[in-house]
């Protein structure tokens, strides 16, 4: 999961592809345009369209397979949901998993082809700076806190915990890594913003060195996921 993780990160800053080229707002705005018509497709028809579009964005910017794993989290704790809608029909469920598989894919594909600090600076601009501030310190902390929980999970393996006969004392032994993972966490936490501290970071984000002026590209592109998103809506 931690190399999943970093490796977007790696995507997003140092990997090639025509994504690159289109600017950070241009892509939240586009992803928002995009995530708008999957949450209002009604047919599974409209989401096989909407999951090929994706599916042949990823291929043509050469990003990696394991990018797709990503997408069958959320398709897993949809499932509960489609069940209930199996009573109704068959492709109401589908349509249920494949909304969320579909929208899981389209922010992965915004945060693995976007550096965090453009995401959350574009969201500084219309959202308040103390929910920008928390969401960027929380994703930072994300990380953090997924490694450190790998490291306690190989450690407790490594000392036989979960294993047959020893139920009593891995339940023991769990609940003391939990509390160490909640204090370790508040540790994290507050050395996170000392760091951050040091460095200079004040009360916004930091919004780096591009311009703040929409170009022909970003028209263009939005304007053609518009009508995209209106046709499939509409036709499909």
């Amino acid at each position: 999961m931690s190399f999943k993780l970093a490796g977007i990160d790696q995507l997003a800053t140092s990997h090639p592809s025509f994504l690159q080229k289109w600017s950070s707002r241009g892509k939240v705005v586009g992803t928002a345009v995009l995530l708008l018509g999957i949450v209002a497709a009604t047919n599974w028809r409209q989401i096989v369209v909407f999951l090929n579009l994706l599916v042949a964005i990823v291929l043509t910017a050469k990003l990696p397979v394991w990018l797709f794993s990503l997408a069958l989290y959320p398709a897993i704790f949809s499932l509960p949901f489609a069940l209930s809608k199996l009573s109704v029909s068959v492709a109401e469920a589908a349509t249920v998993v494949g909304k969320a598989t579909t929208a899981a894919l389209l922010l992965a594909l915004l945060v693995a082809s976007t550096p965090y600090p453009q995401i959350f600076g574009a969201l500084s601009r219309v959202l308040p700076p103390v929910l920008t501030d928390a969401l960027f310190l929380a994703y930072r902390l994300f990380f953090l806190v997924v490694g450190s929980l790998e490291r306690l999970l190989l450690s407790l393996r490594q000392r036989g915990a979960f294993g047959k006969g020893n139920f009593c004392w891995s339940f023991r032994v769990t609940l003391h890594a939990i509390g160490y993972l909640i204090a370790n966490t508040l540790r994290l936490s507050q050395r996170l913003e000392q760091n951050y501290r040091l460095r200079g970071y004040g009360v916004r984000i930091y919004w780096g060195a591009e311009p703040y002026v929409w170009r022909m590209l970003d028209l263009a592109m939005l304007l053609v996921l518009i009508c995209l998103v209106g046709g499939v809506l509409c036709f499909a």
